[in-house]
């Protein structure tokens, strides 16, 4: 390379270094008492769209978890204007964010009074961008959040800094629209050891000298897929050092978790993580996945998510080579009590239609409908029980069944091809969740008029 084209390379070299550091330096410095001014909020007719559709529930919070608010790359980084345009997408479809109060009344049975559709807002890591790009446009929308801060970065205020100095803490404390809470300090290295052995009183001493409050919430160093949930011993250990000194505790998700209910972990607390990838639709689709949703009439709103399975009007197409299910993304907190109808075709040889109801985490009830033969079981923890075993007429051409089941407090009633079959009592702990579909023995099974009623009201009477 000659000397020239050296020269010039080096400047540009040095022209982009000089951008980066005025731009971390506009970001970050703590030193000014002025703010940039709130960035402004552009809607699309698509973001309109993605929340033109209310979506109504409750007793749930939904909680969201962001990290940086800036123009600096990396996919935890979300844009001024990105934030901006999701925080007016949610005032105007009247999203209202609730305080950790409010979430410790909830998960404490105390049936707290919430908004018509709440939402917790919350921010790790304690970057400075809470204060210089957050803020201004939390209080442009009258919104609240919580700041889950590692106290040993904050800085004093004297120079620029990538985290929170405690003069701008204490600003965002005394503006009233601010909670804080602590942030593990774990990134790396044995996650289980690590968390086992917290000791943030430190941390909480300097947070409530300087907010005048005593903080009680804890949001988690890793994501849920790194703990160790499955592993019981790993897990009581570390909640034990969370529950010594939180009452609450947030673990994120980058997917749409279940947005926290009276029936959720005080100290596993889920968050769906938005990160730069996330726009107004993708947020919204997030929040309708989320939240408790009551039973709807066409499998449409069954939320089913699964390669197995293409749904298409009433209608679901299932073609697997063996044993595949197609599960429920919704939260079915709310489906309780609820009868499924559809005609099924392809029941031909071992080719068996698959239908779940109440699925979660403690289990499901699983019909199957063959060409001769209908089996109900039950799924609680690891173990299977089969709970009744019924022939059936011969099906129709094509392998056809119309199948009917019902889901009612302790009872799951079959019904195939306009008779009833049987009944059995179910375990008292499947007491709610969405249905799914499924096939055994592979092939193609397509199920169509597929219905749901809702048999709440009815289940509610004496």
């Amino acid at each position: 390379m000659s000397s020239g084209w050296r020269r010039i390379a080096t400047g540009l070299a040095l022209t982009s270094l000089a951008v980066t550091v005025l731009l971390f330096i506009r970001e970050t410095k703590p030193f000014s008492g002025t703010r940039p001014a709130a960035a402004s909020a552009h809607l699309t007719d698509a973001d309109v769209r993605a929340f033109a559709t209310p979506i109504d529930y409750a007793g749930a919070i939904p909680v969201l978890s962001y990290h940086d608010v800036s123009t600096r790359p990396g996919p935890r980084s979300v844009t001024p204007s990105m934030f901006a345009n999701q925080m007016a997408a949610l005032r105007r479809a009247g999203f209202h964010p609730v305080s950790l109060a409010q979430v410790r009344d909830l998960v404490r049975g105390r049936k707290p009074q919430l908004p018509t559709r709440p939402v917790l807002l919350t921010f790790d890591d304690g970057i400075a961008t809470v204060y210089t790009r957050a803020d201004p446009i939390l209080a442009v929308n009258h919104f609240q959040a919580v700041s889950f801060v590692v106290t040993s970065r904050l800085g004093d205020g004297r120079k620029p800094s990538y985290y929170l100095s405690w003069p701008q803490l204490r600003a965002l404390s005394h503006s009233g629209r601010w909670e804080f809470g602590v942030r593990g300090d774990v990134e790396e290295g044995d996650v289980v050891a690590s968390l086992s052995t917290i000791d943030p009183s430190g941390s909480l001493g300097r947070l409530d000298r300087a907010t005048g409050s005593a903080a009680y919430s804890f949001s988690y160093p890793v994501t849920v897929s790194t703990l160790p949930t499955a592993k019981r011993r790993a897990m009581a250990r570390i909640r034990r050092a969370v529950g010594r000194y939180f009452t609450l505790g947030f673990v994120s998700d980058l997917r749409s978790p279940q947005a926290v209910d009276a029936h959720a972990d005080p100290l596993l607390l889920p968050r769906f993580e938005v990160t730069r990838s996330v726009d107004v639709p993708g947020l919204f689709k997030a929040l309708r996945l989320m939240v408790p949703s009551p039973p709807g009439r066409s499998v449409a709103s069954w939320g089913l998510a699964g390669s197995a399975c293409t749904v298409s009007g009433d209608s679901v197409s299932i073609t697997a080579p063996g044993y595949a299910l197609c599960r429920s993304q919704l939260n079915g907190r709310q489906w309780t009590d609820f009868r499924l109808s559809m005609g099924a075709t392809g029941l031909v040889g071992k080719s068996t239609l698959v239908v779940l109801c109440r699925t979660g985490d403690v289990g499901d009830i699983e019909l199957s409908v063959g060409s001769r033969l209908a089996v109900l079981r039950q799924l609680v923890g690891d173990r299977y029980t089969t709970l009744g075993r019924w022939p059936t007429l011969a099906p129709g051409p094509d392998g056809t069944h119309t199948i009917s089941i019902d889901v009612v407090r302790d009872t799951a009633s079959v019904m195939v091809d306009g008779a009833s079959i049987g009944k059995a009592r179910v375990d008292p702990a499947l007491v709610s969740g969405p249905p799914g579909l499924g096939i055994a023995g592979g092939g193609t099974v397509t199920v169509s008029d597929l219905t749901t009623t809702d048999l709440r009201p009815t289940a509610a009477t004496p």
